[in-house]
């Protein structure tokens, strides 16, 4: 990180300066930011940020919570208040998507009146912090208005809200100002330059599209407004979609994604008795390695898979991207290191523990998502009081397969069912955060006939019939 080095009498001008700023900002803190930053978006901690609401009293019109959010420049995008949006109405099947982007300004903070004498006196202001009055090289105030429209010269500050400004005046109030910064005696700075301070703050715009709009970079939606057949917009929130986050696990799998590698391999009939019949079932999340090959390049370290399995990639090859964010751990030694993407078969390690390879000549290499658990759900739809409470199962997810076992009960005298119970299947992840149960992967599977069959909506039927005991006949002669 580059630095200016400070001594008496030394002369600064703008390119030191400017070198002192890029040390402290892009060579500094945010260098190191974005090492640590997992994910840029919207700061949820405090859930009224940028929350959109309707109006009251009006079907049109929303209001915009404030809020801060952080985009990959390091940016922040900060709303200080309340912001009042109209939402145009094409029709009930037009999609309204509400986007917000950071922006800077030069307008101060507060509002202010000026006085036809020119005093300036202000509501939320701090004069003493940007503006500098005679004899010290006076700065100059630009206010926001349609009447007073010159640039004035400020004579004296007194406090935080009051100033006196020179020049001739209309009397006005609650305008907003900006400050023009002090230049060599006969320089005319560009209109950029001469606006002393520029602070954070944040662009709203309305994009109107059938699908999730394609965005620019460091745009973030917030919310999606329709109107219903009254005339009066509903709105959806979007913000948990493009969240700020420092997390540093939690794999960047998407459990809605169809690629998901959580699968059934079998089901059968381990056990039996009078009352019902214990059904076993085997279940995967991973990708078991059997044979790798270890590359050292100057700018990666490359595991590559020469062999191994799952259930729904089979043994072939391996999509692009579809391990980015996963573990690669060796079960023997319990050490990991992050994929950051794969092309087919090489996985690419972002980084990893030193003793992840320590033991070449041990192969038990899993590839897992980067979460703690994964808690699988059973449900049956058999005749039992208690058919409709699931059963659940929660394991490491070190452990690519996992084994379950499920009673389903013969029904009792005089009930009546069908003879096929099906069985329902669901998974979800569980890390620092939860997710919501999803269906498995299309994938083959061994049924309880011992028969290969594709697993669809994520369930099977058992003719439960079949296996219960006949009734056992007795000789009375």
């Amino acid at each position: 990180m580059a630095t200016v080095n400070f001594s008496a009498n030394l002369f600064l001008e703008v390119n030191e300066l400017n070198r002192l700023k890029k040390s402290i900002v892009d060579d500094g803190y945010k260098k190191i930011l974005k090492c640590i930053i997992k994910s840029f978006g919207i700061i949820l901690d405090k859930n009224a940020y940028f929350k959109t609401s309707n109006k009251n009293g009006s079907s049109t019109n929303v209001i915009i919570n404030p809020g801060l959010a952080i985009d990959s420049n390091l940016n922040i995008i900060k709303l200080l208040n309340n912001t009042e949006l109209e939402i145009p109405n094409n029709g009930i099947t037009s999609k309204q998507w509400i986007i917000i982007e950071y922006k800077s300004t030069n307008i101060e903070l507060g509002t202010v009146n000026i006085s036809s004498t020119g005093e300036l006196t202000g509501n939320g202001t701090e004069f003493l912090s940007v503006l500098r009055g005679q004899p010290n090289f006076p700065v100059k105030v630009k206010l926001i208005s349609s009447q007073n429209t010159s640039e004035y010269e400020v004579v004296d500050v007194t406090s935080d809200t009051v100033a006196t400004l020179s020049g001739n005046f209309v009397a006005e109030n609650n305008i907003k100002y900006e400050v023009i910064g002090t230049f060599t005696p006969g320089f005319q700075p560009s209109e950029n330059d001469k606006y002393i301070y520029s602070y954070d703050d944040c662009n709203i715009s309305i994009i109107e599209s059938d699908d999730i709009p394609t965005l620019e970079d460091n745009q973030y939606i917030i919310a999606l407004c329709q109107y219903d057949n009254n005339g009066y917009v509903n709105i959806t929130d979007e913000r948990n979609n493009y969240k700020f986050s420092t997390t540093s696990s939690n794999s960047e799998v998407d459990p809605d994604d169809n690629d998901s590698l959580v699968s059934l391999l079998s089901a059968s009939i381990v056990s039996k008795n009078r009352q019902g019949i214990c059904l076993e079932m085997i279940l995967e999340h991973g990708y078991e390695v059997t044979k790798y090959e270890l590359t050292n390049t100057a700018t990666s370290t490359i595991f590559s898979i020469l062999s191994g399995s799952n259930n729904f990639l089979g043994a072939d090859n391996i999509p692009d991207n579809i391990f980015n964010g996963w573990l690669l751990v060796n079960r023997n030694s319990m050490k990991k290191g992050i994929i950051s993407k794969n092309i087919g078969k090489s996985l690419y390690l972002d980084s990893y523990d030193s003793e992840l390879f320590d033991d070449i000549n041990v192969v038990d290499f899993v590839v897992i998502p980067d979460f703690k658990e994964i808690e699988y759900q059973i449900t049956l739809s058999n005749n039992t009081t208690n058919s409709s409470v699931p059963y659940r199962f929660k394991y490491s997810i070190q452990n690519t397969l996992n084994r379950i076992n499920a009673f389903i009960a013969f029904p009792t005298v005089n009930n009546s069912y069908e003879d096929n119970v099906t069985v329902s299947i669901k998974y979800r992840f569980i890390g620092l955060e939860s997710y919501a149960y999803h269906d498995l992967a299309i994938a083959q599977y061994t049924n309880v006939e011992g028969i290969s069959e594709t697993l669809a909506n994520s369930n099977f039927s058992v003719n439960v019939k079949s296996y219960e005991p006949e009734e056992e006949k007795r000789n009375y002669s």
